[in-house]
């Protein structure tokens, strides 16, 4: 049962006696050496010679030193954003649309602990949510019209053209 009453001195002495034996103790117990000076040399000499096959490769020109272009609004468009996750109830499957700012998205279900992945055709982008049923079987989404003239959901008929049968 512990005690109700303050710690005596003795104690408290004994205790701070055997903190600083450990502390004093310790660094003497420990395996790990300062490395040789045959080693610090090796060491350095392996840094030096990196450093210097580095100066030749871009006196050679063999470094690129190309400037990276600034980034447009056509690249901002294309950056894809992810919305509508949703986790399936037994944890085994997550599905999210993901799809650029201006274009179609895609809804992609993936497995949780596994590597199968499927991708649907979500159409224009936008949020939607998505819900897996109770089973985890079954996964709803929305599906809206493709972006108007993206890619292969694009019209080849010329204006006034009759689709044909």
């Amino acid at each position: 049962m512990p005690s109700l009453y303050p710690p005596s001195r003795r104690s408290g002495v004994a205790w701070l006696t055997a903190v600083a034996v450990v502390l004093l103790v310790l660094p003497g117990w420990s395996h790990s050496q300062p490395p040789s000076k045959k080693d610090q040399i090796a060491e350095l000499e392996k840094q030096l010679a990196d450093i210097q096959k580095k100066l030749e490769d871009l006196k050679r020109g063999e470094v690129s030193t190309t400037a990276a272009r600034p980034i447009g609004m056509a690249d901002i468009e294309a950056w894809r954003n992810i919305n509508g996750t949703a986790l399936s109830p037994d944890g085994q499957w997550f599905a999210y649309r993901t799809g650029p700012l201006n274009g179609d998205d895609e809804m992609v279900v993936r497995q949780t602990k596994g590597d199968k992945e499927y991708r649907f055709p979500a159409g224009q982008s936008g949020f939607s949510p998505v819900a897996f049923s109770h089973d985890s079987k079954w996964l709803a989404f929305s599906v809206n019209p493709p972006k108007a003239g993206a890619g292969a959901a694009r019209s080849r008929r010329a204006p006034g053209e009759r689709p044909r049968s």
